[in-house]
């Protein structure tokens, strides 16, 4: 037992009502973690077993836009390689876009199948959320 805050928030992308694609901020030793999770596989097995990163494109609001390198991984629950994270810099990064965007941030990333994949993620209400899981401290 911990008293550590394993709190997380959790935000649908409009294009998928299926409520499986999403990103997440997940709270640990104090510090928010970034991850994007779909429905659909993210990226080859050869890419990631040879560690290659997702470069995720995101757009706040009208801003110009700016980039994180994530890395893909398999799911735990289905196998796919449908979830990849971002390192503590990039996770703090996505975390100031999510906090300062007033309507919403768009996440654009090269499909391993050649595909531009772009999904829209609302900002409201995304700062009341963080705040009543205490910023993950």
């Amino acid at each position: 037992m911990t008293d550590r805050n394993a709190s997380m928030v959790f935000i649908d992308a409009a294009e998928d009502s299926s409520g499986q694609t999403y990103v997440a901020f997940k709270c640990d030793a104090g510090t928010p973690w970034f991850g994007l999770y779909t429905r659909t596989p993210l990226s080859s097995r050869v890419d990631v077993e040879m560690g290659s990163s997702l470069p995720i494109y995101y757009r706040v609001d009208s801003d110009p836009i700016d980039s994180i390198d994530t890395f893909p991984r398999y799911s735990d629950k289905t196998g796919q390689i449908t979830i990849s994270e971002a390192f503590q810099r990039d996770s703090m990064a996505m975390l100031y876009a999510f906090l300062s965007a007033k309507t919403r941030v768009m996440v654009r990333f090269n499909h391993y199948t050649g595909r531009q994949i772009t999904y829209t993620f609302p900002a409201a209400g995304f700062g009341k959320a963080f705040q009543s899981i205490k910023s993950c401290r």
